[in-house]
Order: structure tokens, then sequence, then C-alpha cells
């Protein structure tokens, strides 16, 4: 497992998706509540290619790990991000 856990928390945004999606996701419960903290991390991030903190999102309320108020507060920290970074667009800049 501890490969894994290291390799959910890597650098290299395609490997975590594949990790995610075609391994992780396809865990029963018991397993991922062994790399829950690492979901969470991922969770927290933003990835605007592959999307992975979404697929962690995903993973932890299809198996309840996370409730809806923490998966809620972070999209909402996601929200705030994105339309901050939007507002600083000007016509000029477009």
């Amino acid at each position: 497992m501890p490969y894994v856990k290291s390799g959910l928390l890597t650098d290299d945004i395609l490997w975590r998706y594949w990790m995610l999606s075609g391994l992780v996701s396809q865990w029963p419960q018991n397993l991922i509540e062994e790399v829950k903290d690492e979901l969470f991390v991922i969770a927290k991030q933003m990835d605007v290619y592959e999307e992975t903190d979404l697929k962690s999102l995903e993973i932890l309320l299809r198996i309840g790990v996370k409730n809806w108020i923490d998966v809620n507060s972070i999209i909402l920290a996601k929200e705030d991000i994105i339309g901050n970074k939007l507002s600083n667009f000007t016509m000029k800049k477009i």
C-alpha cells in the first residue's frame, strides 16, 4: 500500500489519473479507506487537465468516506479560485 499512496501523490498527473480511474475506483471500500487521506489531498488540489481532483471526490462520495458538507466546502473553494482567476481577464486580454 505505501507504493500506491506515494503514487497517488505524485506530480505526474497522468499516472495519478490512471491510478484513480483504473485502480482505486475499482477497489472495495475497505481498501479505499486506506488511501482516503491521499484522496482528500488530491481533492483539495486544482487539476484542470485530467480532473483527478474531481475523480477523487467521486470515489470518496461513492463509498461514503466523506460527507456532503466536506465535499461541498471543497467544491465551493474551487469555485472561488476559478472565479478569482476569471475576474482577472478584461476585454483587452481576451
